[in-house]
C-alpha cells in the first residue's frame, strides 16, 4: 500500500487516491497498482476484453512504415482502421482494473498513431498530395475526437469573452463549448462565420452554445 499525507491508498480500485496535486496522485496511483498486482496485469496481453493480436500485428505495420517513412503506405494503413475503439481498447472494463492506466499495449499503440500521423503530416506532396492529406485529417479528427473547452454559465461571461477574444487570435486553438447567455451572441455569430471571412482563420463549427 502506499501512503500520502497519513492516508492509507487502498489497493482496490474503487477507492479514491488522496492527492493535492496530479503528481501526487500518479505517484500514489502507481504505487498502488504496483502492490496491487495490476502491474501484472496491464503487461499481460492475452485478455479477452480486447484483440491484443489484431493491435499489435497493426502497430508492427505503423512502426515499419515510420521507419521506412512510408507516407503513403501509413496513410492507407491508417485509413483502413480510423477510429478509436480498434480491437475493442474503448472497452470499459479495460480501465476499471487499475487506478492508472490500462493496458501497456494501449499507450504504445496510441503512440505508434502520433508518430505515424505526423509522419503523413510532414510527407512532401510528391508522395501524399495536399489534398488526400486534407481528407485524411478531416476524417481522422471526427473519429479520434478533439479537447475542447467548456465555458461554464454564472457570472464568467466577461472571462468567457476574453478567453473566446484570445481563441480567435489563436490559430487552430480547440473548439469551445458555452452556455453562458452574457457571450452567447457574440460566440454565435463568430462560430458561424466561414473561415475566409476572418484573418484569424476561424473554422465552422467552432462552438455549441446552450
Amino acid at each position: 500500500m502506499a501512503n500520502l499525507e497519513g492516508e492509507t491508498v487502498s489497493n482496490t480500485p474503487n477507492r479514491r487516491v488522496p492527492a493535492r496535486t496530479y503528481a501526487e496522485w500518479s505517484a500514489a496511483a502507481k504505487s498502488c497498482d504496483r502492490v496491487s498486482g495490476a502491474d501484472a496485469w496491464k503487461a499481460d496481453e492475452v485478455d479477452g476484453s480486447f484483440d491484443a493480436a489484431d493491435i499489435r500485428r497493426r502497430q508492427d505495420s505503423l512502426r515499419q512504415s515510420v521507419e521506412s517513412r512510408d507516407g503513403e503506405g501509413l496513410l492507407n494503413i491508417l485509413s483502413e482502421g480510423i477510429h478509436g475503439n480498434m480491437g475493442g481498447m474503448g472497452n470499459p472494463e479495460l480501465y476499471a482494473r487499475s487506478k492508472y492506466g490500462t493496458k501497456d499495449l494501449i499507450p504504445q499503440y496510441v503512440a505508434a498513431i502520433i508518430e505515424a500521423l505526423d509522419v503523413v503530416a510532414r510527407s512532401p506532396e510528391n508522395e501524399v498530395a495536399f489534398g488526400e492529406k486534407l481528407d485524411f485529417f478531416q476524417r481522422a479528427s471526427l473519429c479520434y475526437g478533439r479537447s475542447a473547452l467548456m465555458l461554464s454559465g454564472g457570472g464568467g461571461g466577461y472571462i468567457s469573452i476574453t478567453v473566446w477574444s484570445m481563441r480567435c487570435s489563436v490559430r487552430g486553438f480547440c473548439p469551445m463549448c458555452c452556455q453562458d447567455p452574457a457571450p452567447v451572441v457574440g460566440f454565435a455569430r463568430s462560430s458561424v462565420r466561414a473561415p475566409t471571412s476572418s484573418s484569424q482563420g476561424i473554422s465552422t463549427p467552432n462552438a455549441i452554445i446552450w
